[in-house]
């Protein structure tokens, strides 16, 4: 990410731990979260080790050019191919649009 001029981080517990892993440069590129928890969007996340408020969107607005490009912290194969096939709907371009973390 220190090569992003800004970028998006999409999944769950694993996106947090990576956000939380990266350096003050790096997390005031972020633009959102995106997540397929509908209960979490709109709500801001804030990690108290950094209290800067990030937002957290729904995955399908990955789509938009504002969100990319996107670190993806989800492992595949673990969702009965539910990840990978919105992913797939997307039509996005690994190496381009996203990578996987």
């Amino acid at each position: 990410v220190a090569k992003l001029e800004k970028f998006s981080i999409w999944g769950g517990k694993e996106a947090r731990d990576c956000y939380r892993a990266m350096s003050d440069e790096s997390r005031a590129k972020m633009v959102c979260f995106l997540d397929i928890d509908p209960k979490k969007i709109q709500t801001p996340y804030t990690c108290r080790e950094h209290p800067r408020k990030v937002s957290v969107k729904m995955w399908s607005e990955a789509k938009l050019p504002e969100n990319r490009p996107i670190v993806i912290c989800v492992k595949p194969g673990l969702t009965s191919g539910v990840f990978e096939e919105n992913l797939k709907s997307l039509g996005l371009t690994e190496g381009v649009d996203y990578w996987f973390f």
